[in-house]
């Protein structure tokens, strides 16, 4: 029946489009549908599964095994057998073969085991079977044989029953929460999903295994019973006392990669076998307990087992659900954990008490029990833990140095503004360079360094098609896309697909750069799957934006396939165009070609974009590119392109939306060919497995050689376009590349201008301002673009340069917090502290509400407000107030922070030291002047609680240290 599956899922796909997915029933009608349907194909498979494991134990049982240890050791081998089925799969079968092939020959592999077992089973049947079979009194077993030794205290069924029942919950309801805690530590792709799985069914195998060794005549009874899950909740409980210290043991893992995949894979072995590998043991010989305790050797076996199989599954069934769409949400991962292990203790509890065993043998449970309940009541894992990116390969600090890790553990702890487990994945927030939003430990989006892809992915789209009414975006992170797409003239409805309700709580956290998203009436926000809402919608869009999260993570690869495209084909209007994001960075040539062929087997032009270094837009028409450049110059004069352009990329009008176009469809379709064997599919992932192998690597494809290989093939910019002066569109790259890329090598016949431009802009770069401002001046022209006028301005301030002031002016009609920046540094060059002081702080006040400014020319800022904060105890408190609310998004929060403690340190340190360190307590930062200032501030205001903890940090920072002569002087 397993050979039903392939040919049944087609038919229920289209059953739940035809029934109008979520859309049409809601949230709980639709996952009711998707578990009937779920049904349906797992069903004819599964059933004839459960039966087999009774079965085999009944014919191969005998009476003298008083404790059923045959049935432990055909339950080891059943699991056993299943980690190579689990493993094989993950690791080879579904990469190599497909998902359907590969269910395929596990059809056909159940069908050979069946063809075998009827053969040996034909051969084994004798005729003295025959007639014990025909005798009715031989029919039924006896209970047990004569010699067989009494059962000690048996337990009623039900409660047996019952307890396999809560035995099944706990531990498929704790597989969620290994899924959810290893999910960072693993990187969250179907790599550790397959370990985790993998390792829970090697824990149970040799746990059954090791049931199946013992003493035949020794038949286990309630306290036996008691004791496993006594020991159950001690081992899934153990790895909250190690809490935090396993991100150390994950990062060490995590260098493995030296080895290769392999040693990659070793590693998170390790690291999983931590939390999995003990209570699954356990787990496996936990069952046969329960089995022996409904009677002794063959009586009534295949009855009994399949009966406690019922009661367990059942239990797991129950245990999936109300974990994955109710536990996990109010109790949060940690705090299920916590729960589980109170679970088990307490079932230990009920059979350790139950009537007859010995004092000794209660005490042998109590033990382990009471480890346990210390176990749940100690700190666990904290958002180091929940929120690190290890498994991605991207957390670094040195090795074997407690310093440097007790620094990461207090920065991702303090940094964590806001946390949630949602039913997919968790999420959290971060505020330290501006709102990030954290999935399983990943960053998925900044407020302020992801705008330039963010706000021009869509802008993209809405510009290239003809006249755009309709739009869909498939992810909504910070809803910077959707904001701003909205706003493109004439665009009537924007509907946004996202699985995670939770991330709308992050959107609205970043108005300032969403353009107030939720306060726009032609936005609508779907919550639910963007596969199920393209095949159940009946609307068709001008414009598709999608950018999910990257393709190894799992569930979103089948986002980036072939049939995914497809389905958004079939709801795209004639002139519709299609935008995909994707990522740059971690990836080889191969997974670019990969995305490329899967959109060309779809699209019939597909040009490639770059919204900034790492991050590529692939734009695909569904009927080939309707551009009319007269019409698209006049609209990219309005608000939403204007100010886009500057935001995100810092240029302006045709040539500036052009400077992130890097190759025509004819390079696509170059890429294209003989490439087949690469195209993504639900069936066969590509890029799903070929990402995971390069994450956390090197590897990256470099815009400037994509934009090089066009240019050598003259496909590098559109085909519609014809420009209006000679090197201006190389002009705008070159404002491009330095806001990004920095690499842009011009080709020959450029004009003199522009190669003067390009060597202003990387004398800026290289902070040599002076020759900056001389180079752009050899030029003759007056700066077009906002960000060379930024350059310029900023320039002119450092140097004193006469021209500064009317840059400067011109500045602030377009972005007058760097204007008041460079003001403040043109004051303070000339002597004029008191004015200086007063441009800073009208740039610091105007930060809170404009995020547009430059983070690095902030930065310079905060710099020069301490510096002239220490000169005049005046100028240190009137910085120190205009600091004292965060900037839009957060931006610069910790340098803000740590501004204001030099300010406070300076104008009144009693006086405003506990509002200066408040933002650090209670993860301080791991630093030896802030940790010796705390003690000197509470001290000083007499703050006993606050001065106790300041103390305890302060020596347990140095207890760390190595011993240094300089460490005498300094303390």
């Amino acid at each position: 029946m397993a050979a039903a599956s392939p040919v049944l899922v087609d038919g229920v796909r289209w059953a739940y489009a035809a029934a109008g997915g979520e859309a049409e029933l809601g949230r709980a009608g639709a996952t009711a549908l998707r578990l009937v349907l779920s049904a349906v194909v797992l069903l004819p498979a599964t059933v004839p599964m459960g039966g087999t494991l009774p079965a085999i134990v009944r014919a191969a049982e005998s009476e003298g095994d008083a404790a059923r240890r045959r049935l432990g050791l055909l339950y080891g081998a059943n699991t056993l057998g299943a980690v190579i089925g689990a493993a094989v799969a993950t690791f080879f079968m579904i990469e190599i073969f497909g998902v359907r092939d590969s269910l395929w020959i596990a059809a056909l592999l159940g069908a050979l085991v069946g063809v075998l077992a009827r053969s040996v089973g034909r051969r084994g049947a004798g005729p003295e079977d025959g007639e014990a079979a025909a005798r009715p009194e031989a029919a039924a077993a006896p209970d047990a044989p004569a010699d067989a030794p009494p059962l000690r205290a048996p337990a009623p069924v039900p409660l047996v029953y019952g307890a396999a029942f809560v035995t099944g919950f706990a531990f498929f309801a704790m597989e969620i929460v290994w899924y959810r805690m290893l999910g960072p530590l693993l990187g969250g792709s179907v790599y550790g999903f397959g370990l985790v799985l993998v390792l829970a069914l090697v824990g149970i195998g040799l746990g059954a295994r090791l049931y199946g060794r013992g003493n035949e005549q020794r038949v286990p009874d309630t306290a036996a019973f008691g004791w496993t899950c006594a020991l159950e909740a001690l081992g899934l409980g153990a790895p909250l006392w190690i809490g935090d210290d396993l991100v150390a043991v994950a990062y060490g893992a995590r260098h493995w990669n030296l080895l290769g995949f392999d040693g990659i894979v070793a590693g998170w072995t390790l690291v999983a076998a931590v939390l999995v590998l003990i209570p699954s043991l356990v787990a496996g010989y936990q069952f046969p307990v329960l089995v022996g305790l409904l009677g002794r050797g063959r009586a009534e076996i295949g009855r009994q087992v399949g009966t406690a199989y019922l009661w367990n599954t059942a239990g797991a069934i129950a245990g999936s659900l109300v974990a994955g769409f109710g536990m996990l949400q109010v109790l949060g991962a940690v705090g299920m954990w916590r729960a589980l292990v109170w679970v088990l203790v307490a079932l230990a509890a009920i059979f350790a008490a139950w009537p007859g065993p010995e004092r000794r043998r209660r005490l042998l449970t109590a033990l382990p029990a009471a480890l346990a309940v210390a176990a749940a009541l100690a700190v666990g894992p904290t958002a180091a833990w929940r929120h690190s990116p290890v498994g991605a390969g991207r957390l670094r600090f040195p090795s074997h140095d407690p310093v440097a890790f007790e620094r990461f553990l207090r920065d991702t702890r303090r940094e964590v503004v806001w946390e949630a487990d949602g039913v997919e994945v968790s999420f959290a927030v971060t505020a330290r360079n501006a709102y990030s939003f954290l999935v399983t430990g990943k960053s998925d989006g900044n407020a302020k360094s992801d705008a330039p892809t963010v706000v021009m992915i869509s802008l993209i789209g809405a510009a290239v098609h003809p006249a755009p009414e309709t739009a869909l975006v498939v992810g909504l992170g910070t809803g910077t896309s959707a904001g701003w797409l909205a706003d493109v003239p004439g665009i009537e409805r924007v509907d946004v697909v996202e699985l995670e309700p939770r991330i709308a709580d992050f959107a609205r956290m970043c108005g300032p750069v969403n353009r107030n998203l939720f306060d726009k009436d032609n936005v609508t926000i779907h919550f639910g799957d963007a596969r199920e809402f393209l095949s159940s919608s009946h609307r068709t869009y001008d414009v598709v934006v999608s950018e999910p999260s990257n393709p190894y993570r799992v569930g979103i690869a089948s986002l980036f396939s072939r049939d995914f495209y497809l389905a958004a084909r079939e709801r795209m209007s004639d002139d519709g165009v299609f935008v995909q994001w994707f990522q740059a960075y971690e990836v080889d040539g191969r997974a670019l070609r990969t995305a490329v062929a899967t959109l060309s087997s779809v699209f019939p032009a597909v040009e490639i974009w770059a919204t900034r270094e790492g991050d590529l837009a692939l734009v695909a028409y569904r009927d080939g590119p309707k551009v009319d450049p007269e019409r698209l110059a006049e609209r990219l004069a309005a608000p939403v392109f204007r100010e886009g352009l500057y935001a995100a990329w810092g240029t302006v009008g045709l040539e500036g939306l052009l400077a992130g176009y890097l190759a025509a469809p004819e390079v696509a379709r170059t890429m294209a060919e003989d490439a087949e064997d690469l195209v993504d599919t639900d069936d066969r992932p590509v890029l799903e497995f070929g990402f995971q192998r390069t994450l956390g690597s090197p590897y990256r494809v470099r815009t400037m050689e994509i934009l090089a290989l066009a240019h050598a093939l003259e496909a590098d910019r559109p085909g519609w376009y014809a420009p209006e002066e000679a090197g201006a569109l190389w002009d705008a790259r070159s404002v491009w590349s330095f806001e990004e890329a920095g690499d842009l090598e011009l080709p020959d016949g450029v004009p003199d201008w522009v190669r003067a431009h390009h060597a202003s802009r990387r004398a800026y770069a290289s902070r040599a301002y002076a020759q900056a401002i001389d180079r752009w001046l050899e030029g003759g022209r007056e700066p077009v673009h906002p960000a060379d006028l930024r350059r310029l301005a900023w320039a002119g301030a450092r140097t004193g340069r006469p021209e500064a002031e009317a840059w400067i002016e011109a500045l602030d009609a377009v972005d007058p917090v760097d204007a008041r920046f460079a003001a403040a540094y043109l004051a303070a060059g000339r002597g004029e502290r008191e004015a200086a002081v007063v441009e800073l702080a009208r740039g610091f006040e105007r930060a809170r509400t404009d995020p547009w400014f430059s983070v690095e020319i902030a930065a310079e800022a905060l710099a020069l407000a301490r510096k002239l904060g220490l000169e005049k105890e005046a100028a240190a408190r009137r910085l120190f107030e205009a600091l004292a609310e965060p900037f839009a998004v957060a931006i610069l929060q910790e340098r803000r922070y740590e501004t204001r403690v030099a300010l406070a340190a300076r104008a009144d340190w009693p006086g405003l030291c506990r509002e200066a360190l408040a933002p650090y307590e209670p993860h301080a930062p791991w630093q030896q002047n802030l940790l010796a200032m705390r003690v000197r501030c509470y001290e000083e205001i007499g703050d006993e609680a606050l001065l106790e903890r300041a103390q305890d940090d302060f020596d347990r920072y140095w207890a760390m240290r190595p011993e240094r002569i300089s460490d005498l002087i300094d303390r």
